[in-house]
Parts: structure tokens; C-alpha cells; sequence
């Protein structure tokens, strides 16, 4: 009896022991732009222009939902200045892929903001285009399409 009672034990208790000594799961690569990309949305948001200048590239342009080109200078400026200012936005439903050093990620921006005194309020689909430079993931080009 007492044989089997420690074999119970053995067969039981193992599988808890072997779980105890697996290492944890790797993060998916996608999680480092996924995480660059909550920076960049995050920055929008506090209007924090010095976040805003490290993850833009120098040659970053947004094509905006009605086909306006806007730099990455122009973009940035607009916050400073407070021709822009975001009340509110959330991004949702992101998903990446990277290419090698390139990554687009694809997910859903809703906002509210004021544009030289008038508010707007509205969604887009954004396809954003990152480049991996030094370790560190920089946007170098977005675009908005409306979702109406």
C-alpha cells in the first residue's frame, strides 16, 4: 500500500515540478513594435513633442484620411504650437508584421481633437510603416483611411 501511495504521489506531483522548470515563453518579435507603436500613439496623446521627435524618423510623412501629405517637422509643430490638440483617442485591434528591419502595423485610431478651435471626432484604419535603426523601432510613414 505504502508503494503504491508514493507512486500516486510521483505521477501526481510531477507534472507541477517539470512546469516549475520550464523557461518562461519567448515574446513574440512583433511585441517590440508593437510597443513602439503604443509609444508613438501615447505621445500623441500627451502631446509630448520630445517622445514625438525619437520615434518619428527624420523622413516621416502621414497621409492623412483626406490625402494631405504631413511631415514629420509639420506634425510635430502642430502639437508645439497647439494647432493640434487630442481631448481623447484609443487605438485598438493592432496587429504587426515585421520584414526583416521593417514592420508595418495595421489597427484602428479613434480621436477626438481640436483643429484651430474646431472639433472633430472620428476613426481610421492606420497602416503605419516602421524601421528597425541602432535596436529601436522609428515610424517612418502612416497612413488614415476614414472609417465611415
Amino acid at each position: 500500500m505504502k508503494n503504491w501511495f508514493l507512486g500516486f504521489l510521483v505521477v501526481f506531483f510531477s507534472p507541477v515540478a517539470f512546469a516549475q522548470n520550464r523557461p518562461a515563453p519567448a515574446v513574440a518579435p512583433e511585441a517590440d513594435v508593437l510597443s513602439a507603436n503604443k509609444v508613438l500613439y501615447q505621445a500623441l496623446l500627451q502631446e509630448d513633442v520630445t517622445a514625438m521627435g525619437k520615434i518619428l524618423g527624420t523622413e516621416y510623412v502621414l497621409i492623412n484620411s483626406d490625402g494631405s501629405l504631413v511631415d514629420r517637422e509639420t506634425l510635430i509643430g502642430a502639437f508645439r504650437d497647439g494647432y493640434v490638440t487630442l481631448e481623447s483617442g484609443e487605438t485598438k485591434n493592432e496587429v504587426a508584421k515585421l520584414y526583416g528591419d521593417v514592420a508595418l502595423v495595421k489597427g484602428l485610431w479613434k480621436s477626438k481633437r481640436t483643429v484651430q478651435g474646431t472639433t472633430m471626432e472620428d476613426q481610421v484604419y492606420y497602416t503605419s510603416v516602421y524601421a528597425k535603426r541602432d535596436g529601436t523601432w522609428q515610424a517612418v510613414s502612416a497612413q488614415f483611411t476614414l472609417v465611415k
